[in-house]
């Protein structure tokens, strides 16, 4: 399981910190590829998708630099088309990654829109940064679980051991939405996961971790759950 965190703000207030600030950022994902990407940030699907774009904009700071550095994936939620953008130092401006950083479209099944929820982290011991995304159906609660793979270059999988199991609350009405996390731990030098998934009609969810001694993740017993019904 590869180490991640989150902290997802709305893009309006990101970039608008950005121009404020005076500051200028670069994404540590492919440093390679810091003078790369498309001139033009819009996504090649907005056009025929109306209604339908959706973003999750993150970032994360490096201590050893003093640095903090932001992307935003950007997605049609009926398509599941996505692009992943970095702020690019040299550049000054949103650039979008390689083909080879961008998701896979995913190929779920049942209808439903597709959401999506990235996060990165950072590990000092390691000096290193991990990325993650947690792609799924809103009507079926299947799911998709992807890191970032910095051996091959690309987003990739993680194996059938490292994914959430569908929802065992009714999925009948309303729609599914997930909210994946992690948090770094310094002073043990390990990385927790979970995973929230709820019915937007019911209420009902299921708060998931993930095993290290299982190596899957597994549904919190009864006590650490949320109420069924949270708002009454």
């Amino acid at each position: 399981m590869k180490p991640n965190s989150k902290n997802v703000v709305k893009v309006s207030l990101a970039l608008s910190l950005l121009i404020l600030s005076g500051s200028f950022f670069i994404s540590l994902l492919s440093p390679a590829n810091a003078n790369q990407g498309i001139d033009n940030p819009s996504p090649n699907f907005l056009a025929t998708a109306s209604g339908n774009i959706m973003m999750d904009y993150t970032s994360v700071h490096v201590p050893s630099q003093d640095k903090t550095y932001y992307e935003c994936m950007v997605w049609n939620k009926s398509t599941g088309e996505s692009k992943l953008y970095y702020y690019s130092y040299s550049d000054k401006s949103f650039k979008a990654y390689e083909d080879n950083v961008q998701l896979p479209v995913p190929s779920f099944v049942g209808g439903g829109d597709i959401m999506m929820d990235y996060t990165s982290v950072h590990v000092p011991s390691q000096d290193k940064t991990y990325y993650e995304c947690m792609v799924w159906n809103t009507s079926t609660g299947a799911s998709t679980l992807y890191y970032y793979s910095y051996d091959s270059k690309s987003f990739k999988a993680y194996e059938d051991n490292v994914q959430l199991p569908k929802p065992g609350f009714d999925l009948v009405g309303g729609k599914i939405m997930m909210d994946y996390t992690a948090v770094h731990v310094p002073s043990q030098d390990k990385t927790y996961y979970e995973c929230m998934v709820w019915n937007t009609v019911t209420g009902e969810s299921e708060l998931y971790y993930y095993s290290y001694s299982d190596k899957n993740f597994k549904k919190y017993e009864a006590n650490v759950q949320i109420p069924s019904s949270p708002l009454d």
